[in-house]
């Protein structure tokens, strides 16, 4: 991944704790899509030798071991905390999907559940229960929340303002 931030202005590569993930938002988008490609390739040309993931997420690439995902950290977070009396899961990427998918079939009371994509295009399928359409709206959703807890409003569901129920 460093070789291809070298040939593609722009770009970087985060090190996270178990994954690596190469983001190219920054990039000219021809040149940023043609080197995606060439990545891809060669990370799929690996990928038999490693136990690993290649995920495509908004502009960027994203390679993880194979038993880790965002809906297992969920499953273990939720064995820990049970008895949670509210959950928020806020994503905005394919990549959090399986999150989304993993709290509703969770164990915790779905009514204490708050999923949410932000997702600009309102025909985008997701596993969340609701969308919000920019970032700005999900601070917007966070202070509202905030605001009903110190309250002491009834526990959920909060609806605020700039929040869009899916309709299935």
């Amino acid at each position: 991944m460093e070789d291809v931030v070298e040939r593609t202005p722009g770009s970087f590569v985060e090190m996270k704790q178990i994954n690596v993930v190469w983001h190219y938002r920054n990039c000219n988008p021809d040149y940023a899509s043609f080197q995606a490609r060439e990545l891809l390739d060669e990370l799929h040309s690996i990928a038999n030798k490693y136990p690993m993931e290649i995920l495509v997420g908004k502009k960027m690439i994203e390679v993880k071991p194979i038993e880790t995902s965002k809906a297992k950290i969920v499953q273990k977070i939720i064995e820990k905390h049970s008895d949670a009396d509210f959950c928020i899961c806020i994503g905005d990427d394919k990549t959090d999907e399986d999150m989304f998918a993993s709290l509703a079939a969770s164990t915790l009371d779905q009514n204490v559940i708050f999923t949410c994509k932000v997702m600009s295009d309102a025909k985008e399928p997701t596993q969340a229960k609701s969308r919000v359409e920019s970032f700005t709206d999900v601070l917007d959703v966070l202070n509202e929340l905030s605001y009903s807890r110190q309250l002491a409003l009834p526990r959920f569901p909060v609806k605020p303002a700039n929040v869009r129920p899916l309709r299935r």
